[in-house]
């Protein structure tokens, strides 16, 4: 894969064992300009007044069932710490938080891609888009997308409207040109 204006170091793997894997954010970071933002995910609903949403208190849960009591002691006095799902956080070119939808890249004004453009200009936007789109081609590429014949199938309802319709404008095609010819006239052509 290539990266414009990439440095050439490799960050460390989120994982270790039993193979190096990266996160998807370790991934964006390599190309993401110096911006800072911070922005409500799609999903947020406007009418929460804590930080935290539902959401995020029941993976904080999850969490704190899973790991020691000592960190989720810690996760309960550090609340700026914990990942909050709805929030997005990016300091100094670093997504440390959240998810990238279609919210906070750009549906409207104040999107990561409207900063972008206008602390960094037209040519670091193209940049950064450009990024966005060699990433998700290679890793097309490299995990495939595909659809079986089962995918194709339709069922019977849609099959018998298909059919429904077809049949309907099979019968009346030949009197809809004739129709429309006698409207039209001879036209040289």
């Amino acid at each position: 894969m290539w990266l414009d204006d990439w440095d050439g170091k490799v960050p460390i793997p989120v994982i270790l064992k039993p193979r190096p894997l990266w996160s998807g954010k370790q991934i964006i970071n390599m190309f993401l300009p110096r911006v800072n933002l911070v922005r409500k995910a799609s999903w947020y609903n406007d009418k929460e007044v804590a930080d935290l949403s539902p959401t995020d208190s029941q993976v904080r849960g999850r969490l704190c069932h899973l790991l020691s009591s000592s960190r989720c002691d810690s996760m309960r006095s550090g609340l700026d710490h914990v990942t909050l799902l709805h929030q997005v956080l990016i300091q100094s070119g670093y997504l440390l938080q959240g998810t990238l939808c279609k919210k906070t890249l750009g549906a409207a004004g104040g999107g990561l891609i409207h900063i972008i453009f206008m602390e960094h200009g037209s040519d670091a936007a193209n940049a950064f888009l450009s990024q966005c789109q060699y990433t998700v081609n290679y890793w097309l590429l490299q995990h495939g997308f595909s659809i079986g014949i089962g995918d194709t199938v339709a069922d019977e309802a849609t099959m018998a409207t298909i059919n429904t319709t077809i049949n309907q404008v099979r019968w009346l095609e030949p009197q809809s040109i004739s129709e429309s010819g006698s409207r039209l006239g001879q036209q040289h052509g």
